[in-house]
C-alpha cells in the first residue's frame, strides 16, 4: 500500500450531512436571537419611536435610564423584593419536601400532584388568584377571618403597594414549586446510599441527617434552582400583567413589565432596548457569579 492510499484512507469525511442537519437550529438562532440582539444594541444608542427611522443621540437614553428616570431603578427594588421572598422559600421548600417524598412508595403520585401548577396557563392562573386576593370577598381573607383576624386588620394584597409584591411573590411561588420540586428529588435520589446508612447506624436524627448529610450533598442543585429563579425573577411578566399593570403606585413594576410599556405603549423602542439590553448585562453577570462560585466549589 502506498503512502497515496494511505493519506486516502486517513482523510476525514465530508461534514455536509453534518451542517445540513444543525443548518436550522443555526438560522432560527441568528434569526431569532442574534440578529435581534444586535439590532436591539444599536437601537439603544438611537431616539427610535416605529413611524419614524431611527437617529442615533449616542449614550443618551443609558444616561436618562440613570439620571432623568426613577422608574426603571425602582422596578430593580421591586424585582429584588420578590427575590428575597421567592428564592430562598423555593431553595427551602423544594428541598424540604424532596427529603421528605424520598423512598415513600406514593412519591411519585405526590409529585405529579405538586408539578400541576405549573402546567396551568398563568393568564388563568392569574384569574383565579386575583378572585382569591379579593380584599372583601376573597378566599385567603375569608380563611383570615375564620382563624379570627379582624376586617380592619385584613391585608389588601394585590390592592396595596406594601403587599401587592409579596402577594405576587405567593402566587409564583404557588407555580414553581413543583418543577423545583422535582429537581430536587432526582437530586435526592442521586446521593449515595452508602452515606445514608452510614449515618443512620451512626444514630443520626432526621434533622441532623438532612442538615449535616443531605444539605451540603444537594448544594450544586441548590446553586442551579437560585440562578434559574433569578433569572425568572427578573424576566417576571405574565404575572405583572394579568394582575396589576404594574401597580399599584409602581410597585409591582418589573423591567421587563417597563420595557415592553416603553416600547408598545409610548412607542418609545430605542429608550426601551437600552433598558433591555441593561437587563441583558444584569442577568448575565448574575449568570456568571452563579457559575463562579459553583466552579469554584466543586
Amino acid at each position: 500500500m502506498n503512502h497515496q492510499n494511505v493519506a486516502k484512507m486517513k482523510r476525514p469525511k465530508s461534514n455536509k450531512a453534518g451542517y445540513i442537519f444543525i443548518a436550522p437550529a443555526v438560522l432560527f438562532f441568528l434569526v431569532f436571537t442574534a440578529i435581534p440582539i444586535v439590532v436591539a444594541v444599536y437601537l439603544s444608542f438611537t431616539r427610535y419611536g416605529v413611524f419614524d427611522a431611527p437617529r442615533w443621540i449616542g449614550l443618551r437614553n443609558y444616561i436618562n435610564i440613570f439620571t432623568v428616570d426613577p422608574v426603571f431603578l425602582q422596578s430593580f427594588r421591586n424585582v429584588s423584593v420578590y427575590v428575597a421572598i421567592v428564592v430562598p422559600s423555593v431553595v427551602l421548600i423544594s428541598m424540604v419536601v424532596a427529603f421528605m417524598l424520598n423512598n415513600r412508595k406514593d412519591a411519585k403520585v405526590f409529585r405529579s400532584i405538586y408539578y400541576l401548577p405549573a402546567l396551568l396557563s398563568i393568564i388563568a392562573a392569574s384569574a383565579v388568584w386575583r378572585f382569591m386576593f379579593d380584599p372583601t370577598y376573597g378566599t385567603l381573607n375569608q380563611i383570615l377571618r375564620l382563624i379570627g383576624m379582624q376586617s380592619q386588620n385584613l391585608p389588601q394584597w394585590i390592592y396595596h403597594p406594601s403587599t401587592a409584591m409579596a402577594s405576587i411573590a405567593l402566587m409564583s411561588l404557588w407555580m414553581i414549586l413543583g418543577i423545583n420540586i422535582v429537581i430536587y428529588s432526582a437530586a435526592v435520589r442521586g446521593i449515595p446510599k452508602e452515606v445514608v446508612e452510614a449515618a443512620e447506624i451512626d444514630g443520626a436524627s432526621s434533622m441532623n441527617m438532612f442538615w449535616r448529610i443531605i444539605f451540603p450533598l444537594l448544594r450544586p442543585t441548590t446553586f442551579f434552582v437560585m440562578t434559574m429563579t433569578i433569572i425568572g425573577s427578573f424576566q417576571l411578566y405574565d404575572q405583572i400583567y394579568a394582575l396589576t399593570s404594574g401597580g399599584p403606585a409602581g410597585s409591582t413594576t418589573t423591567p421587563v413589565f417597563l420595557i415592553y410599556m416603553n416600547a408598545f405603549d409610548s412607542f418609545n423602542m430605542g429608550y426601551a432596548s437600552a433598558q433591555s439590553v441593561i437587563l441583558f448585562i444584569v442577568i448575565i453577570v448574575f449568570t456568571l457569579l452563579s457559575q463562579r462560585l459553583t466552579r469554584d466549589d466543586y
